[in-house]
């Protein structure tokens, strides 16, 4: 008898979190076409309403790559809140908070992705498979990795060299957001 009443209590409970996080998934991606190793970058909409969204057990957006069909990738998405910089340089909030897949697709072609929101191991949401299209672009010159010729250098995934060029910024003046803009914008 008792089994069985845990039992109940375990349907009713899933049931309930079933209930509370069911929801469709609001998405926009930020373009169709990109070329091979650009970003493509996915915003969902936060229509979930979990009590903390920065805690993959209660909520979990997850995106799903393809090209062809042996080819899957499983992607994180994370929570992000937006910020804006001041001319004094504190940060304060700024519009609305949302859920963001970051992808660069290594291969040209069409890629087919979705996405998949969860609580626990339970699935929420689900979208259809979309679609968007990969183009060679020979400005772009893949990934950075250690040489496989070389241990000591590294190269880009074209096999062309790659050399660590950039300032070394140590010291602020007193507003430190301002003095890497300064500083970035010189190079």
């Amino acid at each position: 008898m008792k089994n069985i009443r845990e039992v109940i209590f375990f349907i009713i409970i899933i049931f309930i979190n079933s209930i509370a996080f069911s929801a469709t998934i609001e998405f926009d991606i930020n373009t169709r076409n990109v070329c091979i190793y650009d970003k493509v970058e996915i915003t969902i909409k936060d229509t979930f309403q979990a009590k903390n969204n920065y805690d993959y057990s209660m909520i979990n957006v997850k995106g799903y790559f393809k090209i062809g069909e042996d080819i899957l990738k499983e992607i994180d998405g994370f929570y992000i809140k937006n910020y804006q910089i001041t001319e004094t340089g504190d940060i304060s909030e700024k519009g609305t908070s949302e859920f963001k897949i970051r992808f660069t697709p290594d291969k040209v072609g069409k890629w087919s992705y979705k996405i998949k929101v969860f609580s626990g191991k339970n699935l929420v949401a689900e979208t259809k498979w979309q679609t968007f299209y990969c183009n060679k672009n020979d400005r772009n010159y893949g990934f950075i990795r250690i040489s496989r010729n070389d241990d000591l250098f590294m190269e880009f995934d074209n096999k062309k060299p790659f050399y660590a060029i950039g300032l070394n910024l140590c010291w602020s003046t007193g507003n430190v957001l301002k003095d890497y803009e300064r500083w970035l914008s010189e190079l």
